[in-house]
């Protein structure tokens, strides 16, 4: 988590770092919540074995998505360095 929190804040001035550290933080709990609370639902709507998994390949799309998303940022970042 630490070297996240590096990179995302890498790029921000001193006296904004404060508030880019409460956004960093914000997202990553209403990220959490979201997820527990998509992974729960699916989880909940039956009581058979297939929704066990079902819940699972929700939480592994969910982490899929997180990566590309990473990924994105990550290039446009390396983007944006290389043009400045």
């Amino acid at each position: 988590m630490g070297p996240l929190c590096s990179s995302a804040l890498s790029g921000v001035s001193r006296s904004d770092a404060g508030l880019a550290s409460g956004l960093v933080e914000t997202s990553r709990e209403i990220g959490g919540a979201a997820g527990v609370a998509a992974v729960s639902t699916v989880l909940l709507t039956g009581s058979d074995l297939d929704n066990f998994y079902a819940a699972f390949t929700v939480a592994r799309l969910a982490v899929l998505g997180v990566v590309v998303a990473t990924a994105g940022f990550a290039r446009a970042a390396v983007r944006e360095g290389e043009t400045s």
